[in-house]
């Protein structure tokens, strides 16, 4: 007979087989930008966003009677069953993962001027070789394509607490629509720390924890704003991912095919070496940030801050369509950040 942990480490081992579709949860591929690929990019054509394979609220900590009595297998079957609960409640009110995903990315990277168009009728078809892809049916013209998909998407009770937060995972890769050469790979977690190598692990928004699978499914309609915003998580970090890469601004978004003016150059910050400082009130960022003139993802930008930045973060804050933002101050910069970006 199991114990409730090892119903939690059976729970786990089939979250992370779900989560990375591997056989073990060891490496997943990764591919950073290139800054001389990024600096020939100006125009992203996002290929349909598929709606993720199923909804996931797993109980990690396996805390139950059932999972007590009967091992990981029980605490499976209530997992199923709570699933199931939370995807008709999803489904009554028309959630679409894919919808708030593409939306989400749209922002994103129009905001750091990218052109970008989303092809929700368009999937990525292979090349004759049965390995690569073949972009020249696409019915736009474009630089880059992006093709995002859910690993896993729902609510996850971790071991150690009953309290359930968003769990969102998702995969993203760029290829040059002319060449199919890789430009970018990446997996995203938000919410349950995955220790997978690779995986690029966020933190679930803490406003958005509900102590129970009954309260969760009372607070339904609250509940989605977690996910939208870890959906906003991996759209951000993704954006900065590029504005990272880039070596100077992005033209304006513009139709494709408009001819495009050179590149302004965009400032960047000097790195800040982390180390021991007096309670002056500064923190230090754990990733880069972008800084922008306004609370929202389509404003210019005033600097991007490396991670290891120690900065202020000040008394101002707005909350809207576009996210949860803080003003933030970085020695001679300043502006507006996601809350995702600054979280501690």
């Amino acid at each position: 007979m199991r114990s409730a942990r090892a119903s939690a480490n059976a729970t786990l081992a089939i979250a992370c087989l779900s989560l990375l579709g591997l056989a073990a949860c060891a490496t997943v591929p990764k591919t950073e930008l290139d800054p001389s690929a990024v600096a020939g990019i100006r125009s992203i054509v996002l290929l349909k966003v598929p709606e993720p394979p199923g909804i996931t609220v797993p109980d990690l900590d396996g805390a139950s009677s059932a999972a007590e009595l009967s091992g990981g297998f029980a605490q499976a079957d209530i997992d199923g069953r709570h699933a199931g609960v939370y995807a008709q409640r999803l489904a009554e009110r028309q959630f679409s993962f894919a919808q708030a995903m593409s939306d989400s990315i749209t922002r994103a990277l129009r905001g750091d001027g990218y052109r970008i168009s989303y092809l929700a009728d368009q999937v990525p078809q292979l090349a004759s070789n049965g390995e690569s892809y073949d972009f020249s049916g696409l019915s736009a013209d474009t630089d880059a394509v992006m093709l995002i998909w859910y690993t896993v998407a729902g609510y996850v009770s971790p071991p150690g607490t009953a309290d359930y937060m968003p769990w969102i995972g998702a995969r993203a890769r760029v290829f040059d629509a002319r060449t199919g050469r890789e430009l970018y790979f990446k997996t995203f977690n938000v919410g349950y720390d995955n220790s997978a190598k690779n995986v690029v692990n966020l933190p679930a928004d803490a406003r958005y924890r509900y102590p129970g699978f009954d309260a969760l499914t009372r607070n339904t309609d609250a509940s989605i704003g977690g996910i939208t915003a870890a959906i906003d998580a991996i759209a951000a970090r993704i954006g900065s991912d590029f504005a990272q890469a880039s070596t100077g601004a992005i033209p304006a978004a513009a139709s494709i095919g408009e001819p495009q003016p050179a590149r302004a150059a965009v400032p960047r910050a000097a790195p800040v070496p982390l180390q021991s400082a007096p309670d002056d009130g500064l923190v230090p960022l754990r990733q880069a940030v972008t800084l922008r003139t306004q609370p929202r993802t389509q404003a210019a930008i005033v600097a991007v801050l490396p991670a290891g930045q120690r900065i202020k973060v000040d008394p101002r804050a707005r909350s809207n369509a576009d996210g949860n933002w803080h003003y933030i101050e970085a020695g001679p910069n300043s502006g507006w950040a996601l809350g995702v970006q600054v979280a501690p």
